[in-house]
């Protein structure tokens, strides 16, 4: 019991003996109104530079084009299919020679066959 006691009395010692260097180390700073301000210029001063300013500035572009990104995903999955035909069905759907009034220049009249405009 007693050795118990002396080695919780060697382990305060040690870490009282610790507590003083580390005071003594560390100057002990007084509260003021100007702390929080002075500690932020602080910590602007380690941050400031053009890696950092790079970096922030890299991190909010790559945030913005991942939202850009799932914004046109949903856009994508929500819009319905266009159902329709391709460009050269619609090409053929959209006149053909029988239906423009100019087929002459299209498909010069054999002089077999009457003009257009005396059928």
């Amino acid at each position: 019991m007693k050795d118990q006691q002396d080695e919780m009395m060697s382990d305060d010692s040690e870490l009282n003996r610790l507590f003083e260097q580390y005071r003594s180390a560390c100057p002990e700073m007084e509260p003021s109104s100007n702390f929080m301000p002075s500690l932020w210029e602080k910590i602007e001063a380690r941050r400031g530079g053009l890696w950092f300013n790079f970096s922030r500035v890299g991190k909010n572009a790559l945030a913005v084009s991942a939202v850009l990104c799932l914004l046109l995903l949903g856009m994508n999955i929500a819009m319905p299919p266009q159902v329709g035909a391709s460009y050269a069905d619609a090409l053929i759907s959209a006149g053909s020679a029988e239906q423009v009034d100019f087929s002459e220049a299209i498909r010069p009249a054999s002089p077999e066959e009457p003009a257009a405009d005396q059928r």
